[in-house]
């Protein structure tokens, strides 16, 4: 018995001993992760001062919406829950009880409020799963609709592999149930309330982590913010900021249980309810959420970080471009008398021999009335120049000065439809931009989708505008236009630096390559 109580003690001491070294080691890698986060120039997922800091950047985070859903579905009075039918990336619903294919719909859950699952049964043609460990009151959904709904006796749980009884009686994950259902594809998954040992961030986590939410379009969860700490927070910041980073869900509408639920302080009891969307084309523009707190220093630090690319060795051959006055013409009233442009293009694109091969050049007005010069061919590619004619600052339509024959000295006005013309005729295709304020042509650009049409793509231009009220939400904005144009499979390859002296002053513009990701 001695001995049985001196090999009890010893291992109770081994075990205590294992922990501690486990605590120690955990304390460590915590604090290694933690001086990484400062040596870094910008980190998103820094921990913050405070927790009045915390709850600033989660409010900042889920109040202000990413993607326009234009066509929205309320499924109550209150618009908490909102089903997104927008033409483009929206689900299709319908009452028309004959469609062939139905959305499919699981709500995990849901207590107390039942607008959204009653609406769903009643008037729109879906097939409906509801999981809930109170079936029993929840039959009369299965009456509403009996061949559109059923409920399920189950509590879903996460899929922690430390958890090995997440599959038995009454508890499965979400990934089991897709199996035992046979379904491989959910339109719409609404997550309300789960048991009480698990939070939603912890069950959105192992969703992320295994994929399942790759195989959701639409996502609809609420958060309840029943106390103010910090860990609890971060958490959830953490858990957003993987859904929009990682599982590519964007944020379309946002709703409240009080209105002052979302003021700068967070307040305790309340509820964020949330809906989310995935597979955005991208020509729909996507504003990204704050660097961090949203502060002017942080967005500038991810910009930053975004532009500190280092351009791999031997991938460019510099190739001169020469503007000048036509022979004839000995003197130009208003612009410039000639323009040398210096660009980095792709050896790869140009070894590619795919003809024809053309670059367009959007230039500002000044340099209206000159031409190539006879080296401009020296890329072996066409090259077009577009004028950026004078913009009615209520249009969002653009027009440019070209030349439609290349034997012509005569500009024609033409739209951005005649840039698309030339790059669908193109087998290689180069745009290289020089505008003043560049940004409302990329936008204008991205949103016809031209940019799908570039192997390269060249930006010389300045990250500040005029008549911008916020420069923390513009840098927001131009980090958010440079994302977009990464959404069409673009790369930023090389980003350089100048300073030009302009009215007594200067002027900070960057230069900007972008090549399709086939080609880097």
């Amino acid at each position: 018995m001695k001995a049985f109580n001196k090999v009890v003690r010893y291992s109770l001491k081994k075990r205590k001993g294992s922990l501690l070294w486990v605590l120690g080691s955990a304390i460590f890698i915590y604090a290694g992760i933690q001086l990484i986060y400062l040596h870094n120039d910008y980190s998103p997922l820094q921990l913050l001062s405070s927790v009045e800091n915390e709850a600033s950047r989660l409010l900042r985070f889920m109040g202000q919406i990413q993607v326009q859903c234009n066509n929205s579905l309320p499924t109550n009075n209150a618009s908490m829950w909102m089903l997104c039918q927008e033409s483009e990336f929206g689900i299709k619903f319908s009452d028309n009880e004959k469609e062939t294919s139905v959305p499919l719909i699981y709500s995990i859950g849901p207590t107390y409020d039942y607008n959204f699952e009653y609406f769903v049964s009643k008037n729109i043609s879906t097939k409906l799963y509801v999981f809930s460990h109170s079936a029993d009151k929840l039959n009369f959904f299965s009456k509403i609709n009996p061949s559109g709904t059923i409920v399920v006796k189950s509590v879903i749980v996460p899929n922690d592999p430390a958890d090995f009884a997440r599959n038995s009686y009454e508890t499965q994950t979400l990934n089991s149930a897709m199996l035992n259902l046979k379904h491989t594809k959910i339109d719409v998954l609404k997550i309300d309330t789960l048991v009480e040992s698990v939070t939603s961030y912890e069950f959105l986590k192992f969703l992320i982590e295994d994929g399942v939410l790759a195989n959701v379009k639409e996502l609809h969860i609420v958060i309840k913010l029943d106390k103010l700490e910090e860990d609890y927070i971060y958490s959830w910041y953490r858990a957003l900021y993987a859904l929009f980073h990682t599982a590519g869900f964007r944020l379309y509408h946002t709703a409240t249980s009080e209105t002052l639920c979302l003021e700068d302080t967070m307040m305790e009891s309340c509820k964020y309810y949330l809906s989310w969307i995935r597979d955005i084309p991208p020509h729909i523009f996507v504003m990204y959420p704050p660097a961090i707190d949203g502060s002017f220093q942080h967005e500038k630090e991810r910009i930053e970080n975004y532009l500190g690319i280092t351009a791999k060795e031997n991938m460019f051959q510099p190739v001169k471009f020469k503007l000048a006055l036509p022979s004839h013409q000995k003197s130009v009233r208003d612009g410039s008398k000639h323009h040398h442009m210096l660009l980095d293009l792709s050896k790869l694109l140009l070894s590619n021999n795919a003809q024809p091969c053309n670059i367009i050049f959007i230039l500002d007005i000044q340099y209206k009335d000159l031409i190539f010069h006879a080296s401009h061919r020296n890329a072996g590619c066409k090259s077009h120049k577009l004028v950026l004619a004078p913009v009615d600052p209520t249009s969002q339509n653009f027009e440019f000065f070209a030349l439609i024959s290349e034997n012509s000295t005569k500009s024609d006005l033409v739209s951005l439809s005649h840039v698309q013309q030339i790059l669908k005729r193109s087998a290689t295709s180069i745009m290289y931009i020089e505008l003043f304020d560049a940004w409302d042509f990329i936008d204008s650009m991205s949103r016809e989708g031209l940019p799908k049409l570039l192997h390269q793509l060249i930006i010389r231009t300045s990250f500040v505008s005029s008549g911008y009220g916020s420069l923390a939400g513009l840098l927001r904005r131009r980090y958010s236009e440079l994302q977009q144009i990464e959404a069409f499979q673009l790369e930023l390859v090389s980003s350089d630096k100048t300073v030009q002296l302009q009215n007594g002053g200067q002027r900070e513009e960057h230069i900007l390559n972008f090549v399709q990701k086939t080609f880097t």
